[in-house]
């Protein structure tokens, strides 16, 4: 197993990226517009930025029997069914909970901080779904428990476990967002200060030689 900062996950070209190297990636992926990606694919171009849901092998198991057998192309095309399903359905609860983040009214920049509304998330359909999601992956085995000496850590074992714990976590931290100021990016990242204006160094060296050269 790997640290979470290590995981990596394959896109649907068989690259490999670290999403957790992105900020706020669950947020990232639920800014996406699903129908507006490619009319005439929108799957194909989620499959192909970032991924199945979930891995299938070669191989399918029997629980029942315990007899195994090589995945047929009938078994392939389930599989993709099923992924492309899954990520219709859990790219609009994650569109559903990014609404419970709100513009904070005492921000008046042009790119706000959007701060959770608690007395909203006790209500939401959307939350309440995230979290029947991840009972769910714990119980299938998406998530993975770690002991590293006497500290505990999760593991997932595949995207959409990833993505739902990035959701329970800002959740869970209370976690303001705001869209990076960097030119060309606008990535979601998490605040930790009110002045913070750009998601990585990279996009404030950018916007530092943007304003030079404007100069």
């Amino acid at each position: 197993m790997q640290e979470i900062s290590t995981w990596t996950w394959r896109r649907g070209d068989g690259s490999e990226y670290a999403p957790s190297a992105i900020p706020a990636f669950w947020r990232r992926v639920a800014a996406r517009n699903w129908p507006a990606i490619d009319s005439a694919a929108p799957y194909e171009a989620m499959l192909a930025e970032y991924g199945s849901l979930a891995e299938y092998g070669d191989l399918i198991h029997d629980p029942e029997t315990g007899s195994v057998r090589v995945r047929d192309a009938d078994d392939r095309l389930a599989a993709r069914n099923q992924d492309e399903a899954d990520w219709k359905t859990l790219h609009d609860r994650l569109r559903g909970v990014a609404r419970l983040w709100r513009f904070d009214p005492d921000d008046p920049a042009s790119h706000p901080i959007h701060s959770l509304d608690t007395v909203a998330l006790a209500r939401d359909p959307d939350a309440r779904a995230i979290r029947s999601m991840l009972d769910a992956a714990g119980v299938a085995g998406d998530l993975a428990f770690l002991l590293d000496g006497w500290r505990l850590q999760i593991m997932p074992m595949n995207l959409r476990a990833f993505l739902l714990m990035g959701v329970a976590a800002d959740i869970d931290a209370r976690q303001r967002l705001r869209r990076c100021y960097g030119p060309g990016c606008g990535e979601w990242f998490p605040v930790a200060r009110t002045d913070q204006r750009f998601c990585s160094n990279g996009c404030r060296q950018a916007a530092h030689l943007a304003s030079k050269g404007a100069a």
